[in-house]
């Protein structure tokens, strides 16, 4: 029989160096560990606007008004025809991938500029005859646009605008309107937001400055960022278009991306399923002409 006491310092031995090959190991795995880098989710990011494209014309020339979207449809309110003048037509059409359908009237209210959250449309200032700080809304459909509440009537449930406000351009995203510039006394680069819910709209608060003053761009929201596309500045008209990130805490920085086809003013554009269309505008006078891109 062997004996165990000539046997055990060998495999003693053999069990040391295996533990210490373990540990070896164990050590370089942890080292690596430490050194590997593990990738975060990648910021949220806008994406570069697609290139334009003509779609069904409105009605008639048109400038100043306001449009929405909501659940397939695209509803522009108000506006100033040529040669006639101030309108309060308001039509709607069928929006897709492909463009935007035939345009048909409904419920007329005079508004210059409005912007939809959730099965409401929300309208922001206004000139009657002179800029106005009311802000109202009103549920919309397939079917049109239902009653308005206004600042004016219910005071305690939606608040007017800071200042009294004209040709200024609104957006909503996730329970908060945001809006960017307009004229008052004179124009303003000022932005301000305030949540909204079907009860009215909150308490206004100020947030980033647009990188310039501008007054009769359109704004839009698209996944989580606002993008404004032309406008009236201090030098005049211009093609640019400008985004920045919005949260309930306000807006971010603004950047600029891809130019407008032409220099632009007083269009409204809006936005569904990561598609831009924007709609008449002057250049100079209004125009029936509508963009997608």
């Amino acid at each position: 029989m062997v004996n165990s006491s000539e046997f055990c310092p060998s495999m003693k031995l053999k069990a040391l160096k295996a533990i210490e090959h373990i540990k070896s190991f164990l050590v370089l795995a942890m080292i690596a560990l430490a050194l590997t880098v593990i990738p975060l989710s990648p910021p949220v990011s806008a994406q570069p606007l697609n290139s334009w494209s003509s779609t069904t014309s409105y009605p008639t020339g048109i400038a100043s008004q306001s449009c929405v979207t909501n659940s397939g449809f695209i509803y522009c309110v108000g506006g100033t025809t040529f040669p006639t003048g101030i309108t309060d037509a308001v039509y709607f059409a069928p929006i897709s991938s492909s463009g935007v359908g035939p345009w048909a009237s409904t419920t007329s209210y005079p508004v210059l500029v409005a912007e939809q959250n959730s099965g409401f449309i929300y309208c922001v200032g206004g000139n009657s005859p002179l800029p106005t700080d009311a802000v109202s809304f009103a549920p919309i459909s397939s079917s049109g646009v239902g009653p308005w509440t206004t600042s004016i009537t219910s005071p305690l449930t939606t608040n007017p605008y800071p200042v009294p406000i004209s040709e200024q351009s609104c957006v909503t995203n996730s329970g908060f309107i945001y809006c960017v510039g307009g004229t008052s006394i004179g124009i303003t680069s000022a932005v301000f937001f305030a949540p909204i819910s079907s009860s009215g709209v909150g308490s206004w608060a100020s947030t980033t400055s647009y990188p310039f003053s501008i007054f009769a761009q359109s704004c839009v929201a698209r996944a989580s960022f606002v993008f404004c596309v032309g406008g009236f500045s201090s030098i005049g008209p211009t093609i640019d278009v400008f985004f920045a990130p919005i949260s309930s805490s306000g807006v971010g920085t603004w950047t600029t991306t891809n130019s407008y086809p032409f220099t632009i003013f007083e269009q409204s554009c809006v936005t569904r399923a990561s598609l831009i269309y924007c709609v008449g505008g002057n250049p100079p006078t209004g125009t029936s002409a509508v963009f997608f891109g």
